[in-house]
């Protein structure tokens, strides 16, 4: 698709990021233009760019797109990138709905860029079949409030009246989840981080009932199928609020195009998970990834306890021992930044008694394609 924007008073041109070869073709400048965009935007809202993909990341998530694939639209100011608009979509599972985000220079906003983006992404997904977006945006904490704080539809959860959430209120979304944005500093309390497994261990039975299984970066083939179910229920377990669940299918190829998409990355993924001994079954599990661009930081992902087992301190049992694995094997690390819907109690109090600290909100936007004009 190909869509152009034209404003008269700056000649800003809106169109899609050009796909290329490899980071030193000449088709690579949008990319570049994308990374140093989204840097410039983490610096002035968080003051750093832990968060920030590099360009190399995001060029391995172009060879792989048989699952899913993020389209992105760049606003254009002569050869620098002012703007994008970043459109996701699942291709074989969730097909109806698109993640969409909208940013811009610091220095460029409120003057209509992120309203021209908005369009064209709008028409992107109407011509792409989609009938429902999904967005978010980040509110740090400390954020200026407006007039009033904006409470999510499932009265869970709260972020300030400020400039991204009236963006997105102004467009008919509805907020439906807050996440908690939190960081851990590292090197954690090596003792706190035994007492709390010692009292997960003792609540699980371990290891006569629960035992933990870890790897690095390729999960044994004797577990990847129950990884690819730990997958599955992740997709519709998770709280996601007033957010439809749909079932994501993962079976041992996704599972295995997922890591060869962390490893072109250059991300180091440490899972560990707790497997049933009676039945010999994967039945939680957690992930922590490491991008190897920047040693200080990491990122706790997904952790999943299946719903017939909770109650156990599995949650807990399983992300202290990885944390105990972060470590050892990656001590260089000064910083874990994870997110938790604010209607999850219980991972939430986990990673409070861990030292999570929060560091802003996470806001979970919905719009109907009925309501877009």
């Amino acid at each position: 698709m190909t869509t152009e924007v034209n404003f008269e008073r700056n000649g800003i041109v809106i169109e899609p990021m050009a796909r290329p070869r490899s980071l030193d073709d000449a088709d690579a400048a949008g990319l570049h233009g994308l990374i140093a965009l989204e840097r410039e935007c983490a610096l002035t809202d968080f003051g750093y760019t832990d968060l920030v993909h590099t360009a190399r990341e995001r060029f391995a998530e172009l060879a792989h797109e048989e699952y899913s694939r993020i389209d992105r639209l760049l606003a254009w100011d002569g050869d620098l990138v002012v703007g994008r608009a970043s459109i996701g979509r699942s291709l074989v599972d969730d097909t109806d709905r698109a993640r969409a985000h909208v940013a811009v220079l610091p220095d460029r906003r409120r003057q209509g860029i992120g309203s021209a983006l908005f369009v064209a992404l709008t028409e992107f997904c109407r011509r792409n079949g989609r009938s429902v977006l999904v967005s978010d945006s980040d509110h740090p904490a400390g954020t200026a409030c407006g007039r009033r704080d904006v409470r999510a539809k499932s009265g869970v959860g709260e972020i300030p009246d400020d400039a991204a959430a009236r963006f997105a209120l102004a467009r008919g979304f509805v907020l439906e989840q807050v996440e908690r944005y939190s960081v851990l500093p590292m090197p954690a309390d090596a003792r706190l981080v035994a007492r709390l497994e010692a009292e997960a261990i003792g609540r699980a039975n371990a290891p006569h009932d629960y035992r933990l299984v870890t790897w690095t970066d390729r999960c044994p083939d004797e577990w990847v199928d129950d990884l690819a179910w730990l997958s599955t229920r992740m997709s519709t377990d998770a709280p996601s609020a007033g957010i439809e669940a749909v079932e994501e299918s993962w079976d041992a190829a996704r599972v295995r195009d997922n890591e060869s998409t962390l490893r072109q990355q250059r991300r180091t993924a440490l899972v560990c998970a707790a497997e049933h001994v009676p039945s010999g079954r994967l039945v939680g599990f957690t992930e922590i990834v490491v991008p190897d661009h920047d040693e200080t930081i990491a990122f706790q992902n997904d952790t999943l306890v299946l719903a017939e087992h909770r109650g156990r301190k599995l949650g807990q049992f399983v992300k202290t021992g990885n944390l105990r694995r972060l470590a050892a094997a990656r001590p260089a690390v000064r910083r874990v930044h994870t997110w938790n819907a604010a209607e999850n109690s219980y991972m939430l109090s986990v990673n409070v008694a861990l030292g999570f600290t929060t560091a802003g909100w996470c806001a979970q936007w919905q719009k109907r394609m009925n309501a877009i004009s």
